[in-house]
C-alpha cells in the first residue's frame, strides 16, 4: 500500500519502529511527524514490516485463545433458536409448529456450521473456532486504519482497541452473531476506502471504481443476509458512496451502483431462505411485517418490543450518553463501553468548531480532510441513524462499536486540522484508550464452565416408548430438548412470544389428533407469570384445542445447558369429560 495516498491531509508520517505495543507507550507511537517521502525501507522497517504480517496472521489464533477464559456460551439466544433453528430445517423438515416461538422463522444458514460443529465437537473446540472467525475482524480493522495513517503501530493499537470492546468480548466464542458477520462489513468498508483510490487513477474509466463499490456494497448486503437485524449497517455502507463526492450524476451512479450490489448481497444470503418462507407461509420474513404480507401464520401485526425505542429528537440525537447511564435503555443487560459516546461528543466538537472556523474565515464549511475520512464516518453516522429509528438494541451495533476507534482518530485528526494544533491527536487518542480501558465492562449474555456437550437432557422412558405429541407452553428458551426426543414425536408451541394464530390452531388440531398421548411440556421457571396465573394460562390455552389438562401424575425430567442444570415438566391432556 503506498504511503502517498495515505498520508493526504493529516499529519501522519511514514513508518516507524517501536519496540513496545504496550499502551503506556501510545503516546510515543503518535508522535506526530510530517511524512518524509524520500525516505527508503531499511533492513529495520522491513523486519518491522514482516513482524506485522506474522502479528496479522496469526492474530485470530490468539484472540480466539480469549474465549477460553470466557466460559462455554449459554445464552437465551443459543437456547431457544441458533441451535434448533439448525435440527429444525435439517432433522425435523419444518414439521412442528414454532418450538423456538418466533424466532423459528429466522434464516438458519449462519447457525448451521454452528449445529454441525456442535453435534460433533467439544464446546471449546467449537467455541474457540467461532472466536476465530471474529478474530478475523483485527487484521481487516488494521487495514482500515492504515487508510489513515502510514505508521503500522498506530493501525495495530486502533485495531486491538475494537477488538476488546465491550460488545465483542461479550460475544467472544459464542454463536450470537453480530461479531460473526462484523468481518465481512469491515471488508465492506475496507473495498469501499480502495474504491476512493480507484477513482483517483487515471485511465481507468471509472470501471475499477464502479465494480468496487458494486463488490463493497455486496459484500454488506451478505452480511446483512445472514442476519437481517443488522441491515441498517449495510444501509449505511451502501449510502456513504453517493454522499462522500463527486457531481451529481456522479453521486446517481453511485448510489444506483451500491443499491444495486447492496439487493444482490441479501439475495445470495437470504434469497432461498425467504422463498421458502414466501412459498410454505406467504411471508419472506416470517412474521414481521405481516400487515403487508397477510400470512395466515402469523398476527397482521406482531407484538413489537417496544422497550428500546426511542422518543423524539433529543433521544436520538443524545441515545449514546442516555444509554451510558442507563444502559438498559439499548437491551436487557448492563454494560459500559465509552467509546461511541465519545465518538458522539467528539464529532460535536469537530462540527462546532468547523463552523466557527468557516465563519470567522468567510470561506465554505469543510469538516473533514479527505473523503476516506467522510466515508468512514458517514458509514458510522447513517448506520447510527438507521438503527436507533428502526431497533435502537445495542447489540445490534456492536460491529460500528468495534470501529469506534478507528472513527475516533479520524475526528481526532480532523480536529487537529480545524485548531492548528497536533498535539490533540496524541493526547486525545491516549486518554480515549485509558478511558474505555478502565471504564470497560461487558455484558454477560449468559455463559457456564466449559463442559462435555451444549446441551443433555434425560428423557423419562414413559415419554418415548410411543409416538407423543407436545404442546409447549412459556417464554422460556427451551426449544433445544425437541432435538433430544424422537422425531416421529410432534412439538407445537402454544404460547411465548408467537401464540398462534386461529388457522395455526387448526393446523396443530388436526396433526395432534392422530396421536394417542397428548401432553403439555414447559421449563422451569416460569417467570414473569406467577404459578396461578401459569396455570390458569395453561388451561385456557388448551382449551382452545379441546383439551384439558390432567394435573395429577406429572413426569419431571433435567437437563443441562453446559454445566448448568434446569428442570423440564411434563403433564397428559385428555378431552373435557362429557356431563352425563
Amino acid at each position: 500500500m503506498a504511503t502517498d495516498n495515505l498520508t493526504e491531509g493529516h499529519p501522519w508520517g511514514s513508518d516507524s519502529i517501536s519496540s513496545s505495543m504496550k499502551i503506556v507507550s501510545l503516546a510515543e507511537m503518535v508522535e506526530d511527524t510530517q511524512p518524509d517521502k524520500t525516505l527508503r525501507p531499511t533492513a529495520e522497517v522491513d523486519r518491522w514490516k514482516q513482524w506485522t504480517s506474522v502479528l496479522l496472521l496469526v492474530s485470530p489464533f490468539l484472540y480466539a485463545g480469549v474465549s477460553q477464559f470466557q466460559g462455554q456460551d449459554a445464552s437465551w439466544d443459543l437456547q431457544n433458536y441458533h441451535f434448533f433453528d439448525s435440527y429444525w430445517l435439517l432433522v425435523n423438515h419444518m414439521r412442528d409448529v414454532t418450538p423456538a416461538q418466533l424466532q423459528t422463522y429466522l434464516s438458519p444458514i449462519l447457525d448451521i456450521p454452528f449445529y454441525l460443529a456442535a453435534g460433533h465437537l467439544p464446546p471449546r473446540v467449537t467455541g474457540y473456532l467461532l472466536a476465530v472467525i471474529q478474530g478475523l475482524s483485527f487484521p481487516l480493522l488494521y487495514f482500515i486504519s492504515r487508510h489513515f495513517t502510514s505508521r503500522r503501530s498506530i493501525a495495530l493499537v486502533l485495531a486491538g482497541l475494537g477488538m476488546f470492546t465491550a460488545g465483542a468480548l461479550s460475544e467472544l466464542g459464542t454463536i450470537i452473531g453480530d461479531t460473526l458477520i462484523a468481518p465481512l462489513f469491515f471488508g465492506a468498508i475496507l473495498i469501499g476506502l480502495h474504491s476512493l483510490d480507484a477513482s483517483r487513477s487515471h485511465g481507468r474509466k471509472g470501471i475499477v471504481p464502479a465494480g468496487l463499490i458494486l463488490s463493497s456494497s455486496a459484500l454488506a448486503g451478505v452480511a446483512a443476509g445472514l442476519k437481517l437485524a443488522e441491515l441498517p449497517i449495510a444501509l449505511g455502507i451502501t449510502a456513504a458512496f453517493p454522499l462522500v463526492s463527486g457531481t451529481f450524476s456522479q453521486r446517481v451512479r453511485k448510489g444506483l451502483l451500491a443499491g444495486s450490489g447492496l439487493v444482490l448481497g441479501v439475495l445470495l444470503s437470504y434469497g432461498w431462505w425467504g422463498y421458502t418462507l414466501a412459498t410454505r407461509y406467504g411471508n419472506p420474513i416470517l412474521p414481521y411485517m405481516n400487515q403487508i404480507f397477510h400470512s395466515a401464520y402469523a398476527p397482521l401485526a406482531p407484538n413489537t418490543d417496544m422497550r428500546w425505542n426511542t422518543h423524539g429528537i433529543l433521544d436520538i440525537v443524545l441515545y449514546p450518553l442516555i444509554w451510558t447511564v442507563h444502559p438498559t435503555r439499548v437491551g436487557e443487560l448492563a454494560f459500559l463501553e465509552a467509546s461511541v459516546p465519545i465518538l458522539e461528543l467528539l464529532l460535536f466538537a469537530l462540527i462546532v468548531t468547523s463552523i466557527i472556523r468557516a465563519v470567522a474565515q468567510h470561506r465554505r464549511l469543510a469538516v473533514f480532510d479527505n473523503d476516506k475520512q467522510r466515508f468512514v464516518i458517514a458509514v458510522v453516522v447513517i448506520s447510527y441513524l438507521v438503527w436507533v429509528l428502526q431497533f435502537a438494541y445495542y447489540r445490534y451495533f456492536i460491529p460500528m462499536e468495534m470501529l469506534s476507534f478507528t472513527a475516533i482518530f479520524v475526528c481526532l485528526q480532523a480536529l487537529s486540522t480545524q485548531i492548528e494544533w497536533k498535539p490533540i491527536v496524541r493526547s486525545g487518542l491516549v486518554a480515549v484508550a485509558l478511558i474505555c480501558f478502565v471504564s470497560e465492562s461487558p455484558a454477560n449474555w449468559g455463559r457456564s464452565a466449559w463442559s462435555s456437550s451444549y446441551f443433555s437432557a434425560s428423557i423419562p422412558r414413559p415419554l418415548t416408548k410411543q409416538p407423543a405429541a407436545f404442546l409447549m407452553l412459556g417464554w422460556s428458551p427451551d426449544s433445544y430438548v425437541v432435538t433430544f426426543f424422537p422425531q416421529r414425536d410432534y412439538f407445537a408451541r402454544i404460547g411465548g412470544n408467537l401464540p398462534p394464530t386461529p388457522y395455526l390452531r387448526r393446523i396443530v388440531v388436526k396433526q395432534i389428533a392422530s396421536y394417542q398421548h397428548i401432553y403439555i411440556i414447559w421449563e422451569d421457571p416460569i417467570q414473569p407469570l406467577t404459578v396461578a396465573a401459569f396455570v390458569g394460562s395453561a388451561q385456557a390455552s388448551t382449551a382452545q384445542l379441546g383439551l384439558q389438562v390432567d394435573w395429577s401424575g406429572c413426569i419431571h425430567f433435567p437437563a443441562t445447558v453446559g454445566a448448568i442444570t434446569e428442570q423440564f415438566h411434563v403433564c397428559r391432556t385428555r378431552e373435557p369429560s362429557r356431563p352425563g
